[in-house]
């Protein structure tokens, strides 16, 4: 009978000495005589990874113990890992799950573990959609949600167009040089083709900028934030505002959809920096 450890990681972020050390750790705990640790970097979603599949199809035998970290570390698709339970459980492998509070899975109770949990989930995700569709319809009866919220699209549309204003205008100014030439026609095509190299260069300057900020925006909230706290704490803030927005108004005179933003800003800024200080002591 020998003892063999598996982790997975799915991103460039993620780091796989994390789980080498948890299971490290917790076999010199229990005195377990580790046979080797099998790891792969690659996605959850399906189990086409060389290093499992070496160890499940040529290494495990019958009386063997697997040890991960986490169920997540097996897979991410739950109907995959049931098969793969029911494949381990099959060549009589045993599964040591370290998150868990029993160290020893019987595998004859995941698959009914796992139903429960997919239902859960599936309950949660109900919830989720009720608590957000009743605070939309509560936001919207709000008067004062809805003036705030008015007047914050108005100022972002005034901006706008303001700042469409300012470009044409620029492109305008620039386009004059073209007049200066002797040849009319040569002066027309000059001006308007002056006037449109200004407005699409800006208009490709602002697109570019959009997207790079989207993307780094993006990526800060999905390594830090892609979680359920940040749905709970987004719709609660959400729900705060929409419910409470008088009172709040009457302590904090800001428009409460600027307010809604610095307050996921800072959480967000909160967010980042713990982990940052996690990944730096080797937690990710």
């Amino acid at each position: 009978m020998a003892y063999y450890g598996y982790h997975r990681t799915s991103t460039k972020e993620q780091h796989l000495d994390r789980g080498i050390i948890e299971i490290q750790r917790f076999c010199e705990s229990q005195n377990i005589k580790l046979a080797g640790i099998f790891t792969d970097k690659l996605t959850g979603k399906n189990f086409d990874r060389p290093r499992y599949t070496v160890l499940v199809e040529d290494v495990l035998r019958e009386g063997d113990t697997l040890i991960i970290t986490e169920l997540d570390r097996l897979g991410r698709n739950k109907q995959e890992i049931l098969k793969q339970l029911q494949i381990l459980k099959d060549k009589g492998v045993r599964v040591m799950v370290l998150e868990l509070p029993t160290t020893l899975i019987d595998l004859s109770q995941m698959d009914n573990a796992l139903a429960k949990t997919v239902e859960f989930d599936t309950m949660i995700v109900v919830l989720w959609w009720y608590v957000i569709v009743t605070t939309i319809f509560a936001a919207i009866r709000s008067e004062t949600f809805l003036g705030d919220f008015t007047v914050f699209v108005d100022t972002v549309w005034n901006g706008i167009c303001q700042s469409g204003k300012w470009i044409v205008d620029v492109g305008n100014a620039l386009a004059q040089a073209g007049d200066r030439i002797p040849n009319e026609t040569m002066a027309i095509v000059a001006h308007w083709l002056l006037f449109i190299i200004v407005i699409v260069g800006a208009a490709v300057a602002v697109g570019v900028l959009m997207v790079i900020g989207e993307k780094k925006v993006t990526k800060v909230y999905r390594e830090n934030c892609w979680d359920v706290i940040s749905v709970g704490e987004a719709v609660t803030s959400v729900a705060l505002v929409v419910y409470f927005g008088d009172w709040i108004k009457a302590f904090v005179k800001l428009n409460l959809v600027v307010l809604l933003l610095l307050v996921q800003a800072v959480y967000v800024g909160i967010r980042a920096y713990v982990k940052g200080c996690k990944r730096a002591r080797g937690y990710y």
